[in-house]
């Protein structure tokens, strides 16, 4: 009676059991069907990477060409201009006499007028070159880029505006850090 004898069970092995190739073959397609998904989510990761540098790109593209439209603005044109007149020491003269005592002198209350009102628009100048940096670093743009954009213009500015600038920081140390800065990575 050989023949009818069962199974050997020896632990977890058994001998002589009968087995299909069915299970086996569904594990085989299910991994074949779980790498192919995982290569097109892959796939998908990697061109969503692609396409996060060329929104980064287009967004320095964008921030450049706005701040190129601000700098040749009628009133940024119109700052610079006045700035024209101005030696560093004559423009630290001109914010010094605008925040001087009233003088008690009409012809003199007049002058200092007419400074004040000019310390609005040439002030447009360094809050310029202060906004870039601040849009920079908060919009996190790439700092080599924007070195290279405003770098050469920053550190001329900066050269006129520097006294008047660590006049202003007397009173307030925070005036214009972030421009000196761009202007000292130029160097």
């Amino acid at each position: 009676m050989l023949g009818t004898l069962g199974p050997l069970t020896l632990g977890p092995l058994i001998l002589g059991a009968q087995t299909t190739d069915g299970p086996v073959w569904v594990l085989a397609g299910a991994t074949i069907a779980l790498a192919v998904v995982t290569a097109v989510l892959a796939g998908a990761a990697i061109r969503a990477l692609i396409q996060l540098d060329e929104i980064k790109a287009d967004r320095h593209v964008e921030v450049f060409s706005e701040m190129g439209v601000r700098w040749s603005s009628a009133e940024m044109t119109e700052a610079l201009r006045m700035e024209c007149d101005y030696s560093p020491a004559e423009l630290l003269g001109l914010f010094k006499f605008a925040n001087a005592k009233t003088p008690a002198d009409a012809d003199a209350r007049e002058r200092q007028l007419r400074a004040q009102k000019d310390r609005v628009i040439l002030l447009r100048v360094p809050n310029y070159f202060e906004e870039a940096a601040t849009i920079a670093e908060v919009g996190a743009l790439k700092r080599s880029f924007i070195d290279d954009y405003f770098g050469g213009i920053a550190k001329d500015e900066w050269n006129i505006w520097r006294p008047t600038i660590e006049w202003l920081q007397e009173a307030d140390p925070q005036a214009y850090i972030k421009f000196e800065r761009m202007a000292a990575r130029s160097d």
